[in-house]
């Protein structure tokens, strides 16, 4: 299973008709915390690449704004979008999985 598969998996689990139990959500917080690293390195070596293509273009262009709108337009700006938006669905899911844990922490405490 690729590491969006696995996010989609737990999307679609927390999203699904029941609630999820408590240690499922703690086991999706920490898979999500651990894929994290992976997207936020696969996000900054896209960034750099982008940047080096950005670079390049400027040669032959007469402004950066030509220059960048040139860089968008090579794949290398393709992989960085879709590595940077990876890495926020990534980092969203791990805030919704604590802020549920931090929902049913509050919901027993209410309860005592």
């Amino acid at each position: 299973m690729t590491a969006l598969e696995r996010i989609e998996r737990i999307q679609i689990d927390m999203a699904g008709d029941q609630q999820p139990a408590p240690a499922q959500v703690r086991e999706f917080e920490l898979a999500l915390c651990g894929l994290l690293g992976q997207f936020a390195r696969e996000a900054t070596l896209a960034e750099i690449e982008f940047k080096r293509v950005i670079a390049a273009s400027r040669i032959g262009a007469k402004s950066i704004a030509e220059a960048k709108v040139v860089a968008e337009a090579q794949p290398a700006y393709g992989t960085y979008r879709i590595a940077a938006m990876n890495h926020e669905q990534c980092l969203e899911m791990v805030r919704t999985c604590r802020g549920f844990s931090r929902s049913l922490s509050e919901e027993m405490r209410l309860q005592r």
